[in-house]
């Protein structure tokens, strides 16, 4: 039980320090793109390419260009002035039948039609705020009540001791 727990706290963690490095408030939620990964349907390729496009590993030649490459930053399939990962995703019209087979009607046209940064980074990367950040938080205790936590420390030291070394 405390293994799991000390892994959630973990992962919580690693999903506020992405929120931070997307400029969010809160954490960043993996929890549809870990159910993908887990899932037997897809392919190991399907599960490669996911795990790129979550760690924006999906260059395109305009993101090339951005990062210091000199490429030319134009669509090498249109010819459009520029080939952000969101023009491959939405606007390159070499890719439509491709991406009216894999993108339902209704995301669709919520993609084309002014979508926020927010949706803009779910559709590319598959990651959102976590919708926990916006629930209620837990009613604190009032002042000068405590509760302690100090019996539990030994036990938790151990835990950490016990688990294996990389």
């Amino acid at each position: 039980m405390i293994n799991k727990l000390l892994l959630e706290g973990l992962h919580r963690n690693l999903e506020y320090a992405s929120g931070a490095k997307a400029n969010l408030d809160g954490r960043l939620c993996f929890d549809v793109m870990r159910s993908e990964l887990a899932s037997s349907q897809r392919s190991s390729y399907d599960k490669g390419c996911a795990k790129l496009l979550t760690c924006e590993g999906g260059w395109t030649a305009a993101v090339a260009a951005e990062r210091g490459y000199e490429v030319d930053p134009s669509c090498s399939l249109c010819g459009g002035p520029l080939d952000p990962p969101w023009h491959r995703l939405v606007e390159c019209p070499c890719v439509e039948d491709k991406r009216r087979s894999t993108i339902p009607a209704d995301v669709l046209s919520i993609l084309r039609d002014a979508p926020t940064g927010e949706q803009k980074r779910a559709a590319i990367t598959g990651l959102f705020q976590h919708p926990a950040d916006d629930a209620a938080r837990p009613l604190e205790l009032p002042s000068g009540h405590v509760i302690s936590l100090d019996w539990l420390t030994p036990q938790v030291y151990q835990q950490l001791d016990d688990l294996p070394s990389c």
